[in-house]
């Protein structure tokens, strides 16, 4: 199977429950996994010794890089800038939060970040060819999977719940993702209650999955996503 994982945060490779501890688990198991998620540029050198794009606004280093990770085993994963586009003065928050500031934006930097974030998708899409798209947060990039005609579960990761999240053009956003999605993986039920109440469209296609990718989980998932398919193309899961 081939599945693009996209996420809000950068590859944290000490991280157990995040996206790049998911791509690793589901390529162990023979499928065809990338990466896609954003980080602030930090005008250097990334993790994978690619160079990426420099900043551009005064000197400030005020842009986010976007960076896909393709893996290919769990042991490997090679890192190349794929993108640089972001509006001025967008820092990062702390893990499993929005990044700060998002709230902040004008309405055009808001269009222009997003239009960029779907060429970006648009182009890796056209390029991997996915069966199937998993994102990692009910946000931005949810919202833009599910756009893109890709079949397409998200996972509430958290961010969808931040004081920036509830900026009602990002709420609008992210009810389109959750409420169209095929499934939205929580980890337990008090997140399943979280996401009822923000997005009461969605409470009917939640899904109990743990946050780290245990021999188990994986299979759920798995499991999980040749339901999906089955509902989108037909034929058994």
């Amino acid at each position: 199977m081939r599945i693009l994982l996209v996420d809000h945060l950068p590859p944290q490779p000490d991280n157990p429950a995040g996206g790049l501890a998911w791509a690793s688990a589901l390529a162990q198991r023979g499928h065809a996994v990338r990466l896609l998620c954003t980080a602030p540029d930090s005008g250097g050198t990334d993790s994978g010794g690619a160079v990426s794009g420099g900043t551009e606004s005064g000197g400030a280093q005020d842009r986010a890089l976007v960076r896909v990770i393709h893996c290919a085993s769990a042991a490997e994963a090679e890192v190349r800038v794929a993108a640089a586009f972001a509006p001025s003065n967008l820092p990062s928050g702390p893990a499993g939060s929005a990044p700060a500031g998002f709230a902040r934006l004008l309405d055009l930097q808001l269009v222009q970040f997003r239009d960029a974030l779907r060429r970006i998708l648009d182009e890796e899409i056209d390029r991997f060819n996915p069966d199937l798209a998993q994102a990692q947060q009910i946000w931005l990039w949810g919202q833009l999977v599910i756009e893109s005609g890709v079949p397409c579960v998200v996972r509430a990761g958290g961010m969808e719940f931040s004081a920036d999240a509830d900026d009602p053009r990002l709420h609008a956003l992210a009810a389109q993702g959750a409420d169209n999605a095929s499934r939205i993986l929580v980890a337990d039920e008090a997140r399943a209650e979280q996401v009822a109440r923000r997005y009461p469209d969605a409470a009917d296609h939640l899904v109990r999955l743990a946050d780290r990718p245990s021999a188990a989980a994986v299979d759920q998932l798995l499991a999980l996503y040749e339901q999906v398919l089955a509902e989108r193309f037909g034929g058994a899961p």
